[in-house]
Parts: structure tokens; C-alpha cells; sequence
């Protein structure tokens, strides 16, 4: 539903605003919104498929005119060269003030490409009146095996069998489903890539499917592009304070390493900025040395999947005191390189 919006125009002079290139702008907007028909988050249900799966492609068409209207809607699928893959059309009909989901399937070939463009668009008397677009990946083991190699060398890391100091960026625009989309996370990597950059890091949970899925495109997208991930699939901060939570953070620490285990540019933040909270956080001694326990255990289950992978946590600074204990020096004591957190100068 629109709730509007404003603009902000300078260097108009008396009464000759619509004589300006703003004219340009409203007229299409208020254009659009008589036109009443619209297309909303159009895209497949999860971010990225295997070889033999059936993709499914959805979009919401909305009909806002005040009368029914019959139209189809179009789903194109294109390589990354623009070449077409398929065409999916269904008609629809919808009642005045009605939203309507509109599916269509695809088989994923074996020989589908990693990145596949679709383009959403709604017909109405053989006129084009929305359009939208998105993308979803396909797990390719030849894009996995294309990313780059990452090795610890002494206090420094190489990629690509280069040694430096490197940069990076966090993504936002792939750590929930609702945040962006496959086509934006490509973008957002491939500026990454443009300025430089060989490293990113995202809070990518792997518990439910759409999570799994989710990961999936942007551990692929990050292969793509270049990109060492640095995969955190716990991003709460507080660890359990029982050998029962000790236990299912490192199960669910190896089962995300044995799902990545073959992806070359792949380092593990076990959780993001982890802190103690209840039993442990009573003094900073038992704080800490907790702390140091579920960082080995959560270490040692990740290389008993994968003992070549770069291991480390997030930390904030030092101990915060009161009911959170934090001691990055001590409790990385085991891991293989040390992560902290700066917020101030």
C-alpha cells in the first residue's frame, strides 16, 4: 500500500515549479498511482537451488483501479549474459481491491547457470504496466571451486597466495530474507569487489530452510565475486551457561562447517560478539574462563569437519562488568586469529 511520499527541490524560483525537471518526476508517480495495478515482492521462494530441483516463482499482483481487471503476468528468466532461459506466463484476474498470489515453476537443470535474473511484469490489454526484478542462485560446484583460497601465514592471511593487509565490508543486504534480495546482494558484492575488497562478513543463521537457503546464495554470491565469507550463523550475543547449551552450540557450529566444507573462501565467526549472561557472569575469573571453554569446544567441532578453516569470534571489548563478561585476549587464547570489535577512536 503507498503511503506517500516528498521530495525536496532547489533552486526553484516563484511560481515555475512544474517548469522544472520535477515535472519529470511527479507526473510519472501520480501517473502509477491511478494506474492502480501493481506487482510486489517478486522473486522464488528461496534464494538459491540445487540441480534437479523445481524453482518457484512468485509475485503478488495487487488491483487498486476500483473495477476488476483481467491480465496475465510474465516471468522471465535470463543468464547473466541477458540470454533467455524461459518465458512463464499466467492469466489472472483480479476483483476490485483484491491482492492475489500468481506462482509459475521452473526445473533446475544441471546445466543452469549460478545467477539467474527474473524479470516480473504484468500485461493489461497488451501493455506492459509494473515490472519488477530479482534473481536467485543455483549451487554450481564449479563457482564454489572458483572462489578464492584463504590460509593463515603467520599474523596475516593470504588470499590467493597473496599476503597483505586486507579489507572488507559487513553485508546487510543478504542477513534476512526481508532486508534484500539475491539481485541486491550480487550488486552489493560486486561494488565490494570494484573497491577492493577480498573479505565480508554476515550474520547468515542456517536453522530453518530459508535460513539454510539463504546462506547458501550468499555463501555462492561471495565465490562469485571473489570474496573470502566470513560466515557468522549465531549473531545474539549471549552463549548458554549450561554443558546442555555448550553441547547444541557446537552440534549446530559442526553441522554449519560440514555444509561449507568444500567452499574454499570460507572463514567461521562462531557467534557475534559473545558474552556470558546468569551463572558465569558473576565475577570476571569464571566469566572468563567460560568463555575460553565454549570457544575451544565450538573451535574443535568446526575442524573435526574441516580442520583446514580458519576459526575466531567476534568480541567486544574486554570485560564489561555487572552481568556481561567479555575477555577477547584470554578466551582467543586457542583460536586460530583474534577478532575484536572496536566502537570508539
Amino acid at each position: 500500500e503507498y503511503k506517500g511520499g516528498s521530495w525536496a527541490f532547489f533552486g526553484v524560483e516563484g511560481d515555475r515549479f512544474m517548469e522544472t525537471d520535477a515535472r519529470r518526476l511527479i507526473r510519472p508517480v501520480v501517473a502509477t498511482l491511478f494506474r492502480g495495478l501493481f506487482l510486489a515482492k517478486s522473486g522464488s521462494k528461496w534464494d538459491c537451488y540445487r540441480s534437479g530441483e523445481t524453482a518457484v516463482l512468485e509475485t503478488w499482483a495487487s488491483n487498486f483501479s476500483g473495477k476488476p481487471q483481467s491480465g496475465c503476468v510474465r516471468f522471465t528468466l535470463r543468464d547473466e549474459r541477458g540470454g533467455e532461459l524461459s518465458v512463464l506466463e499466467r492469466s489472472v484476474t483480479l476483483a476490485a481491491g483484491a491482492t492475489e498470489r500468481v506462482e509459475a515453476t521452473w526445473p533446475v537443470g544441471d546445466d543452469a547457470p549460478a545467477f539467474v535474473r527474473l524479470t516480473v511484469e504484468m500485461d493489461l490489454g497488451g501493455r506492459t504496466v509494473d515490472r519488477e526484478f530479482n534473481a536467485f542462485c543455483v549451487w554450481r560446484e564449479d563457482t564454489i571451486a572458483s572462489g578464492p583460497k584463504v590460509e593463515i601465514d603467520g599474523t596475516a592471511f593470504r588470499v590467493d597466495g597473496e599476503k597483505r593487509f586486507w579489507t572488507g565490508a559487513q553485508t546487510f543486504s543478504c542477513q534476512n530474507r526481508y532486508h534484500g534480495t539475491p539481485l541486491q546482494t550480487d550488486a552489493d558484492f560486486r561494488a565490494m569487489r570494484r573497491c577492493g575488497m577480498r573479505w565480508t562478513r554476515g550474520f547468515l543463521g542456517v536453522r530453518t530452510e530459508e535460513q539454510r537457503r539463504t546462506s547458501d546464495m550468499a555463501v555462492l554470491l561471495a565465490q562469485r565475486h571473489g570474496l573470502v565469507m566470513y560466515h557468522c550463523p549465531m549473531a545474539g550475543n549471549v552463549i548458554g551457561d549450561d554443558a546442555a547449551a555448550l553441547v547444541a552450540e557446537a552440534e549446530y557450529i559442526r553441522a554449519v562447517t560440514r555444509r561449507y566444507r568444500d567452499v574454499p573462501g570460507f572463514v567461521l565467526d562462531i557467534r557475534n560478539e559473545a558474552r556470558t549472561q546468569g551463572t558465569h557472569a558473576s565475577s570476571h575469573r569464571d566469566g572468563a574462563a567460560w568463555m575460553r571453554l565454549w570457544a575451544d569446544v565450538c573451535r574443535a567441532a568446526a575442524k573435526a569437519e574441516r580442520p583446514d578453516l580458519a576459526v575466531s569470534t567476534g568480541w567486544c571489548h574486554g570485560w564489561a562488568g555487572g552481568r556481561a563478561t567479555q575477555d577477547p585476549p584470554f578466551a582467543s587464547v586457542n583460536l586460530d586469529f583474534a577478532d575484536s570489535h572496536c566502537y570508539r577512536p
